[in-house]
């Protein structure tokens, strides 16, 4: 991967960061239901208002972070594939989540860089 980005022109690394967007878009919106509709009956759990009732949440950008901000959006960063092109659209989606201040004490938790 490093070498195709390294080789890639402008609207190749375009075409990658949003690809690679669209895929994380997608595995994000799926993650999210998939589980609670094949759980939810068995428990009693009506999936799609859980799936409200979470989104709703004020720290729900910053819960929901996590799994992506360790590996995969540094990695990507690294890449030159998250940049302000879709920064903000990862963060919209609840992806990216700046924690500020907790970055000082909890180094894991910090902004991608």
């Amino acid at each position: 991967m490093r070498r195709a980005v390294r080789e890639a022109d402008k609207t190749e690394m375009d075409e990658m960061e949003d690809w690679a967007f669209g895929i994380l878009e997608a595995l994000n919106a799926n993650q999210q239901l998939d589980m609670l509709q094949t759980l939810g009956p068995k428990y009693g759990i009506d999936a799609s208002n859980l799936t409200k009732a979470t989104l709703g949440m004020p720290n729900w950008a910053e819960l929901n972070s996590l799994i992506y901000m360790h590996t995969v959006l540094p990695n990507l960063r690294n890449l030159g594939l998250v940049t302000e092109r879709t920064e903000s659209q990862y963060r919209k989606l609840g992806m990216l989540y700046d924690r500020g201040d907790r970055a000082t004490t909890v180094p894991e938790l910090s902004l991608i860089a």
